[in-house]
């Protein structure tokens, strides 16, 4: 076997090999991280989670759940183990180097031969190892030594991932999960795939920060979908077509909600619009109202169907809305208390009243006259009469200002 240390210028080389093979490959792989010094990282401190299969005596299957929980004291375990005197010994004995670097893990069958995988296929023929091992900052780093055929199996065969198989121990529980930590490093396997293992011992893989895991997960797929782990591909393919038909519903949903919503924004300007023009025209009437009460009161002031004295009564009655009509026809129909005849003014002096020659009067024979042609609007018509005859406007006020400086 043909087997060269990492240094520079042999880190280079894989990295070719890899890139070569793909070009999502960084080092050894997307799971480690490489240093200019050889030195990858082989697993970072935390806890991560654990799924394997296992066959019972019975020849049936269950599946074990492990919480993985790298510490930098248990790091310091391994790399404590590594550098004891009986593992320099047994590695001795064995004429070997370091830790192994298998394609897969063709060790698990002597390790953990109740694990169910494909990982453990093949003979276990070293690929590389690790010479030494570590304890940094950030992590779990061991240095890497590869052969000649570790880098055909990195470049050609695509087994990019490096996956760490150790001993551990069980600390604790976590709902129906152990959580366990290791404490032995017993080899690690280069694979085309995350192989996820558990138990005694577990193989476990990490992705490098900035990089995606492209191999999907089976069992984190179907507990994302609320399947059953035992759920066939065609309940995969039924639970995601049902799954799109309510995103589409949804967006139809979405799309009829901002059609409404504009239709009401619409609604609502179109109502503020047809509220200010009834205010507008609500004003307009008022004024007109208030102009025909003046008139009809001037009107009555010159009939003499009222007094002087009357006048403020008579236009608060006229000008509420809801018996406005009432109270004109009440007006309408009284009779003159008054003389027309002749009159005496504040000096004493004796005026003769000829209602033909009144310029109130004249104004509103005029305003009749022109009724027709306002389709009986009396307003309309009157207004047209001062137009038509400004010098009766300018007497009938000429008139207002001398009574009111009697």
């Amino acid at each position: 076997m043909r087997v060269r240390h990492l240094q520079l210028l042999s880190l280079a080389r894989v990295l070719a090999l890899a890139n070569e093979a793909t070009s999502a490959a960084t080092g050894l792989s997307n799971e480690i991280s490489v240093v200019a010094d050889g030195w990858v990282r082989i697993a970072p401190f935390g806890d991560s989670e654990n799924l394997r299969q296992v066959r019972r005596p019975d020849g049936s299957t269950e599946d074990q759940r492990f919480i993985q929980r790298l510490t930098r004291e248990s790091a310091q375990a391994m790399v404590d183990d590594h550098s004891s005197i009986l593992s320099k010994v047994g590695r001795m004995l064995k004429v070997q180097r370091g830790v192994p670097i298998f394609k897969r893990h063709p060790d698990l069958r002597r390790h953990a031969p109740e694990t169910v995988t494909l990982e453990n296929q093949g003979e276990p023929v070293p690929q590389g190892y690790f010479s030494e091992l570590a304890v940094r900052d950030d992590g779990f780093y061991g240095r890497v030594v590869v052969s000649g055929d570790g880098e055909d199996a990195i470049a050609n065969e695509g087994l990019k991932w490096l996956s760490p198989l150790w001993l551990v121990r069980e600390i604790g529980t976590d709902g129906g999960a152990k959580i366990v930590a290791p404490f032995r490093l017993l080899s690690a396997g280069l694979t085309d795939r995350p192989n996820i293992s558990g138990g005694d011992p577990l193989a476990n893989q990490r992705e490098q920060p900035g990089q995606t895991n492209t191999n999907m997960n089976r069992e984190q797929i179907l507990a994302a979908l609320g399947l059953a782990p035992t759920a066939a591909d065609a309940d995969i393919t039924a639970k995601i077509t049902a799954l799109n038909a309510s995103v589409q519903s949804v967006a139809s949903l979405s799309n009829e909600k901002t059609t409404l919503a504009t239709a009401k924004t619409g609604a609502e300007q179109a109502l503020a619009n047809e509220q200010a023009a009834h205010t507008t025209t609500r004003t307009a009437l008022k004024a007109e109202r208030q102009a025909r009460i003046a008139l009809v009161v001037a009107d009555a002031l010159v009939t003499g169907k009222i007094t002087a004295a009357e006048k403020a009564a008579t236009e608060a009655a006229l000008a509420n809305e809801s018996t406005f009509e009432a109270e004109l026809a009440k007006l309408t129909a009284k009779t003159a208390n008054l003389p027309l005849g002749s009159q005496t003014d504040a000096a004493g002096n004796r005026r003769q009243q000829n209602s033909a020659a009144d310029p109130s009067q004249q104004l509103v024979a005029l305003a009749n006259e022109k009724l027709a042609s306002c389709n009986g609007d009396f307003e309309k018509a009157y207004a047209r009469a001062k137009a038509a005859r400004p010098d009766l406007v300018e007497a009938i006020a000429a008139e207002e200002r001398a009574r009111r400086t009697k």
